[in-house]
């Protein structure tokens, strides 16, 4: 029986001298010795941190044992409560729990003003929430609408009565018909003098001559009012009859008709430039029948490199050089600064100091004196000593041609070393745009210049101006940039910018003194300084397309 208690009071006491835990939540196993029975703490589970609310402590993120229920990491401990969160400064109610404050708005004042289609009022807007209201409404002040443009309607073009706004520059147009009513010079006259509406009519015609056909354009007869001197032509077909270069050619001599050649063309090789390494080359064919060529591109194939790696040593840096096994054209790139020397034993009274790595003197023997706070050993008898030189490191920055390195220059013997070289950054390439010359203003081809240094890598070149383009010495407005000459036209008689029929006309009745305006100038078609029949049958020989040239 006293044996059965002792072992009951054994086991009660070993349950009663649970170890303490400590405020982190670990175990002091200093004071306890649980030897067997200790909890190991093997399995944890994490619980994530929670925010705080406004109604709910929240609290950080810990990790607690699944055997024991121990916080063994982080803590369990509540947070204080957040803020009550609302929209913004106007909004009343907290997001969260509800909880009512009070607000007020900012209201700022918009007037919009009525125009003649739209109401005016006033738009009060909370500057804090965007929170608006409209009132103050008036009515729309309606178009006050006044007669602007007034455009007679002609035979054939429609006129037009146009109302604008006053107030704010609404418009409609109330249009006119056309009349339908045309109006003519004289008997056979067939163009209406306002539109040029054609109308039937019976000229008195008579036979003026024959324009003869070619291969490939039509030919005429020409005929001419005897009244009104209005001119007409018969077509006579063209009469086919090509001809060609040679056997392979397919262009008409004549008129330019394509056919398909009796014989192909047989090219032959009469220029040939061999490509480099960078430049394209060119081979150019001639057919031997007609002349006909063309020329095939040889693409540049571009460098073939050999590639030579020279290592550093202790004076020398390396690099890698890039030579074309075809053309011999080298560059370097991926430079390394040299070693520097690795010194031996320090000179001293009697001993030089060399490089244990090439042998290199390095210092040579330095007797028993030294100038400067930075040397080795003593003056006098050679004794070493620690030294340290004090250097100042300066960066110098690559650019686009040079590299960057770093000096080191010692501040108490002036001793300096280079590190931490770099290559050139290399220019960055843009493009200057240029532009093109006009008539009488010179152009400018691209450029390139550096965006980084300002640098001008391809210059740009001044194009000359083109000069005025004019179909003929009639023609008054340039082609390419509509620019007006002044121009005197032979034979047009009533100055509108035309030699045709009514120049004829008005010509026979100044010669028949009828009371008309003409530019006698113009109308001395021969140059001979008279206006007379000559002048008038040479421009009829002009208008039936006869080699005739007017003055």
């Amino acid at each position: 029986m006293k044996r059965y208690l002792a072992i009951v009071l054994s086991v009660l006491l070993l349950m009663t001298s649970a170890p303490m835990v400590s405020a982190s939540g670990s175990y002091n196993d200093d004071e306890f010795n649980w030897g067997e029975y200790a909890c190991t703490h093997s399995t944890t589970k994490s619980v994530a941190a929670v925010e705080s609310t406004c109604t709910t402590p929240g609290c950080g993120a810990y990790e607690r044992c699944v055997a024991c229920g121990l916080v063994v990491a982080g803590s369990d401990a509540r947070l204080p409560l957040a803020d009550h969160t609302y929209d913004n400064a106007c909004d009343a109610d907290c997001n969260v729990c509800g909880d009512v404050r009070e607000t007020a708005h900012n209201y700022q004042d918009t007037e919009i003003v009525p125009d003649c289609e739209n109401s005016g009022y006033i738009i009060h807007t909370c500057t804090v929430c965007g929170d608006s209201y409209v009132d103050n409404r008036v009515d729309a002040l309606g178009h006050d609408y006044k007669l602007t443009e007034d455009v007679a309607p002609t035979c054939i073009a429609d006129g037009k009565k146009v109302y604008v706004c006053s107030a704010c520059g609404d418009s409609y147009t109330e249009p006119l018909p056309a009349t339908g009513t045309h109006t003519y010079e004289y008997g056979c006259d067939e163009d209406c003098n306002v539109c040029g509406y054609i109308r039937e009519d019976a000229h008195n015609y008579i036979f003026m001559g024959t324009v003869e056909p070619t291969c490939g354009e039509d030919g005429s007869d020409g005929y001419k009012c005897w009244d009104c001197g209005k001119v007409k032509y018969v077509i006579i077909p063209a009469t086919g009859n090509h001809t060609y270069s040679g056997v392979c050619d397919a262009d008409c001599n004549k008129c330019g008709l394509v056919r398909e050649p009796v014989e192909p063309h047989n090219y032959i090789l009469i220029d040939k430039v061999d490509p480099t390494c960078v430049t394209d080359g060119t081979r150019t064919y001639t057919c031997s029948g007609c002349g006909d060529s063309y020329t095939d591109i040889d693409t540049a194939p571009g460098h073939e490199y050999d590639i030579v790696v020279t290592a550093p040593d202790c004076e020398n840096g390396g690099y890698t050089t890039h030579t074309c096994l075809t053309c011999g054209y080298s560059c370097v790139d991926n430079r390394v600064p040299a070693l520097g020397h690795t010194a031996g034993d320090a000179a001293d009274c009697e001993n030089a100091q060399t490089c244990v790595v090439c042998g290199k003197e390095l210092a040579s023997a330095l007797g028993h004196k030294y100038d400067n706070a930075c040397d080795a050993a003593c003056n006098v008898c050679g004794e070493e000593r620690e030294i340290t030189h004090s250097y100042n490191a300066v960066v110098t920055a690559p650019d686009c041609e040079n590299g960057g390195y770093t000096t080191h220059t010692c501040s108490v013997c002036g001793d300096s070393y280079v590190s931490d070289r770099t290559e050139a950054l290399g220019h960055s390439s843009v493009v200057v745009e240029g532009y093109a010359a006009t008539c009488e203003e010179d152009g400018l081809t691209d450029g390139e210049q550096c965006s980084v240094c300002g640098k001008i890598l391809i210059a740009q070149v001044a194009i000359p101006a083109i000069g005025h383009s004019y179909d003929d010495d009639l023609d008054a407005d340039c082609n390419t940039c509509g620019a007006v000459r002044e121009v005197v036209i032979p034979g047009d008689a009533n100055g509108d910018g035309k030699v045709n029929n009514k120049d004829l006309a008005l010509l026979q009745q100044y010669l028949s003194d009828w009371d008309v305006a003409i530019d006698t100038h113009v109308a001395d078609v021969n140059d001979d300084g008279k206006v007379n029949n000559k002048d008038l049958a040479l421009l009829q020989q002009y208008l039936a397309d006869w080699d005739v040239v007017l003055k």
